[in-house]
């Protein structure tokens, strides 16, 4: 006599159901289901819903059998812990627990305050990109606006081009101790270095001189300018790279939301457009998306400072300021009177003027700064 054996059935429990094991039964909501004896083996299964996990046989991410775990936790911001999304505001193993509320998602997830008009933010200040961005492009932005241009003091080169005159000259015909009143013996100097002055002499056999005056700038001469710039030329000190966090309310309380929590090398912040105040217990972070820049350095200039030192007429006893004749030149370098009347014999004699020696620099001027550097398209991070 043959026997039939009735297939096995496998009862799935929705979330609501009441149910209770005792002495081989399964009543559910007061209907007995099974009677003793029935073969149960496969029916009870939680923990996730259906896929890798939720067969007896283990399996990745899971184990078979009464409170298996479905699935592993994923990446940063994918959200599935087990049979938890942790991010989608729903229960979605049926434990009556919704993303940070539930224990499945306690290791990745965490509720942080997100105040009304504030978005979350995955950001980093170096040049990787926050790891929770995974496959996004990262928006780029710019802190620590530079200040006004730090212009290089300007500088001038050495002095070239300047000129000095002769002193006045005065000297005394038919006199050999300057006496008198003396006459202006400068004028036949002005556009000859030698000269003999013979009308001035008129027909004297002695002659005593002197000078008179200081020597003047005839050019003031020029300097090389330099060219000022600014070092602090980059109109940020650094950059802040940042994208948006996956997150849902679900789990949390009013002003918080469920967020993963951030790797080492990144920060959850709040994000919110334009420059404001964090709530306590936040560090401002103030960022910029570009910025107008005008910043420049005046134009160095040179202004001469020369003067003249110096300055002299000398005196020979031949013709055309050469040396020669019987006596040495005589040189009338000051106001002390010269008596030249012994190199005015047999009416051989000239005067060659020697002009004043130009020397000192330049005073810079410029070298200002000019313009300003005005960021753009303020966004504020409030991190912690």
């Amino acid at each position: 006599m043959s026997t039939r054996v009735r297939p096995r059935r496998t009862l799935r429990l929705s979330l609501g159901a009441s149910a209770a094991l005792w002495g081989g039964t399964f009543t559910l909501l007061g209907a007995s289901l099974f009677a003793c004896g029935t073969d149960t083996t496969g029916v009870f299964q939680t923990g996730g819903s259906a896929g890798a996990g939720n067969t007896p046989s283990a399996g990745p991410g899971g184990s078979g059998g009464a409170g298996g775990q479905g699935g592993g936790q994923g990446g940063s911001g994918a959200g599935m812990t087990g049979g938890e999304d942790c991010l989608d505001g729903a229960d979605n193993d049926g434990d009556g627990d919704a993303d940070c509320a539930d224990a499945d998602c306690t290791e990745g997830f965490s509720c942080v305050e997100a105040p009304e008009g504030w978005s979350l933010a995955w950001t980093t200040e170096g040049d990787a990109p926050p790891a929770g961005c995974g496959d996004a492009t990262p928006e780029e932005l710019h802190t620590d606006p530079a200040g006004a241009a730090a212009c290089t003091a300007c500088t001038c080169g050495d002095l070239q081009g300047a000129a000095c005159s002769t002193p006045g000259l005065t000297c005394h015909p038919n006199s050999t101790g300057c006496f008198g009143g003396g006459d202006d013996w400068s004028g036949p100097f002005q556009n000859a270095t030698c000269a003999k002055p013979t009308d001035l002499l008129n027909f004297a056999f002695t002659l005593s001189c002197r000078l008179s005056g200081e020597a003047t700038l005839t050019a003031p001469g020029s300097c090389a300018p330099s060219v000022s710039d600014f070092p602090n030329q980059e109109p940020f000190g650094g950059h802040v790279l940042a994208c948006d966090v996956k997150s849902s309310s679900g789990g949390c309380g009013a002003g918080a939301k469920c967020a993963p929590k951030p790797a080492a090398a990144e920060s959850l912040c709040l994000r919110q457009e334009g420059e404001q105040a964090c709530p306590d217990g936040f560090t401002q972070i103030v960022s910029y998306k570009s910025a107008a820049d005008t910043r420049g350095c005046s134009a160095c200039a040179c202004e001469s400072a020369a003067t003249c030192a110096g300055g002299a007429y000398r005196f020979y006893d031949a013709d055309s300021c050469m040396l020669g004749g019987n006596a040495n030149p005589i040189d009338i370098n000051n106001d002390t009177c010269r008596n030249v009347s012994t190199l005015l014999d047999a009416s051989s004699w000239s005067i060659e003027a020697i002009p004043a020696m130009p020397s000192g620099s330049c005073t810079p001027t410029g070298g200002a700064p000019t313009g300003e550097l005005t960021p753009e398209g303020a966004v504020t991070f409030c991190c912690k």
